[in-house]
């Protein structure tokens, strides 16, 4: 019994693998948005708002079918800075030994070796999932919490994404999955949720 389950889940994965291909090769990428802008040590004030009030929130009624991919980087990104930053990350995720005061860190990727971006996500409601990317609270939701850890660095970040309207989940992800490979972000994790 066990052996047809398997063989099922197997025939059925690569339909959808099949479907999704076919969705790619016909999908006419919606074009980014534009670039959003925060530095660093404006974590947590009126330039942090501004940012996510640009924003999708997701809430809306026609936003009901819409996903976003996005991208978080650094303007003029260089191996200095993405060390500098890596390295403010690591001790606060290091650090991170509170029981009662957790905080859900991202991972590090030290596989990339020379990362483009800081992060490559996806989100649905885009404008919380960014909120909670630069927020200084401690929770567990898997996230940068920059927070928490970034506002000293001498760093602008660059935001953008791109809107999904109506598109299979598996779509949405090989969309991410392509971009995940192809930029190679510093922090986060390759795959699905």
């Amino acid at each position: 019994m066990i052996k047809t389950v398997f063989g099922n889940a197997m025939k059925n994965a690569c339909t959808v693998l099949q479907d999704t291909q076919g969705d790619l090769r016909k999908l006419k990428c919606p074009p980014p948005s534009a670039v959003l802008t925060l530095r660093l040590q404006n974590l947590g004030g009126a330039a942090e708002r501004t940012l996510l009030n640009a924003l999708p929130t997701g809430n809306r009624k026609e936003d009901i079918n819409t996903d976003h991919v996005y991208v978080i980087g650094l303007t003029a990104p260089t191996a200095q800075k993405f060390s500098i930053l890596r390295s403010a990350f690591s001790t606060a995720r290091d650090g991170n030994t509170d029981p009662d005061n957790k905080v859900a860190f991202c991972r590090r990727i030290d596989t990339h070796k020379k990362p483009s971006v800081i992060y490559v996500g996806r989100s649905k409601k885009l404008r919380a999932r960014i909120a909670q990317h630069l927020d200084d609270k401690s929770g567990r939701t898997y996230a940068m919490h920059m927070g928490r850890w970034a506002k000293a660095l001498d760093l602008e970040l660059a935001i953008s994404y791109i809107t999904f309207t109506d598109k299979t989940d598996s779509l949405v992800q090989a969309v991410e999955d392509g971009l995940w490979m192809a930029l190679k972000p510093a922090l986060g994790k390759h795959g699905a949720r």
